[in-house]
């Protein structure tokens, strides 16, 4: 099974309880985002409709800059990159059960940037 994009990691636990609760024993692969900028990010969310986003932003501070710029309808250039990093980290903390098969990119048409990613994070 593999869940919507995670930016809230403190979602997963609660949610994983309810499912085992109910009885669904598969492995979860927890979805992140990969290589995109802060401003593709959230102008992602906001056509995807999220119900969330002061919650996300409230999580990644480093997205309110890119929100406020998009509200404002500007258009910037960038060479700033998401950190998934930490988000990663977060969910690897919150695993004590073992309850994750693995990790399913969003790669944003960008795959090899994603590899790479993935490649940087194995070696640190």
């Amino acid at each position: 099974m593999v869940t919507q994009m995670c930016l809230i990691t403190e979602n997963l636990p609660p949610w994983i309880e309810k499912i085992r609760k109910n009885g669904i024993t598969l492995p979860i692969m927890v979805g992140v985002p990969g290589v995109i900028s802060p401003k593709g990010l959230v102008k992602f969310l906001l056509e995807y409709g999220t119900e969330n986003i002061e919650r996300i932003l409230a999580n990644h501070p480093e997205l309110r800059e890119a929100y406020d710029i998009v509200k404002m309808g500007k258009a910037i250039m960038t060479n700033e990159v998401f950190d998934a990093g930490k988000l990663l980290e977060e969910i690897v903390s919150i695993d004590g059960d073992n309850n994750f098969s693995g990790i399913h990119f969003t790669t944003f048409n960008q795959p090899e940037k994603t590899l790479q990613l993935c490649k940087n994070l194995i070696n640190e």
